[in-house]
């Protein structure tokens, strides 16, 4: 599978949905504030993406703009509030799973030394079960952007 999400200013996938749902959040709790205001309420909690968001309307961009250049194409609709949030949760695991191009990959991959865990175990290949364990336990820093979505479902 081919990686069409690209990040942005360095802003990992998870960091810009987390961005976007505390948005979301105090939007529908003050409907009428201005972008700056907004912005100013979660900035303790999404601090960078929200400093780039403010400078970018210091410059003179709308709100539009700022978000569009900041956030990915498949995100920013939610954070200006163009698509409602209905199945916004959907939507969010499947940027994150193709975020992750290789995540069938690494499942498989995954199971086979598990594989190898237990046979060498079984046949006292302790040489083996260090190898396959190691591994695994190397796999297991890759599996971030999926495991992080568990914890932004909290927000959701």
């Amino acid at each position: 599978m081919i990686n069409r999400f690209k990040i942005r200013r360095g802003f990992s996938i998870s960091k810009q949905i987390e961005f976007v749902i505390l948005l979301n959040h105090i939007r529908q709790e003050n409907p009428e504030d201005s972008p700056m205001i907004l912005l100013d309420k979660i900035e303790g909690e999404s601090p960078f993406i929200t400093k780039v968001v403010k400078k970018r309307l210091q410059d003179g961009d709308t709100f539009a703009d700022a978000l569009s250049e900041t956030l990915e194409d498949s995100l920013y609709p939610y954070a200006l509030g163009e698509t409602h949030n209905v199945g916004i949760y959907n939507d969010f695991c499947k940027i994150l799973l193709a975020h992750n191009d290789l995540f069938v990959r690494r499942i498989v991959v995954s199971i086979v030394l598990v594989t190898l865990c237990l046979l060498g175990l079984y046949f006292d290949q302790y040489q083996l079960l260090l190898f396959a364990s190691l591994s695994l336990l190397m796999l297991a820093f890759v599996y971030k952007p999926i495991l992080r979505l568990h914890s932004l479902r909290k927000l959701l």
